[in-house]
């Protein structure tokens, strides 16, 4: 009778434990250089099944992501992101990797299957908006994210910070 009593302890401590990671982790994707990816080339993104690179520093007026990933290794500017609605099992996913800078200057609105991922700087110059389960995660201690206006809303939307937040 014991033991059972002690083996019904331990088993509800690890389901209390499995809960609390479950909920609190965060999967931060595949991190590293831009190597094993699509170099990038234009100014938008169409394609879900591929993960477009930028390895060298460039500035746009306009850039589109319709579904698919970017992954920025360098400095790179936008001006005018925009994001499309993503439905089905597409997804859009935007990853700045260490030593890696992305400067966006209008307002984004971060919506369903839209993830932001910082592990370098990342910097918006206007409002920034989550809605309805929108993601946000400065994944690395030395990951810095600056925000001139952000607002987290909706059901399910989230920011996750493990690393420096700047509201400027």
């Amino acid at each position: 009778m014991k033991a059972n009593k002690y083996f019904i302890t331990v088993l509800f401590l690890f389901y209390c434990l499995a809960n609390v990671f479950a909920q609190c982790s965060v999967s931060s994707g595949p991190s590293g250089s831009c190597s094993g990816c699509d170099a990038a080339s234009g100014d938008n993104i169409n394609n879900s099944a591929s993960t477009k690179c930028y390895s060298s520093s460039d500035t746009f007026a306009t850039y589109t992501v319709s579904k698919g990933s970017l992954r920025v290794c360098v400095t790179l500017t936008i001006t005018s992101l925009s994001l499309g609605a993503v439905t089905g099992s597409d997804s859009i996913v935007i990853v700045v990797e260490s030593g890696g800078s992305l400067t966006i200057s209008n307002s984004v609105s971060i919506d369903t299957k839209i993830k932001f991922r910082n592990r370098g700087t990342m910097r918006f110059s206007s409002a920034v908006t989550t809605n309805n389960s929108g993601f946000i995660v400065n994944e690395i201690p030395s990951a810095k994210m600056y925000f001139t206006d952000l607002t987290v809303s909706g059901t399910g939307s989230n920011l996750v910070n493990r690393g420096q937040i700047y509201l400027t």
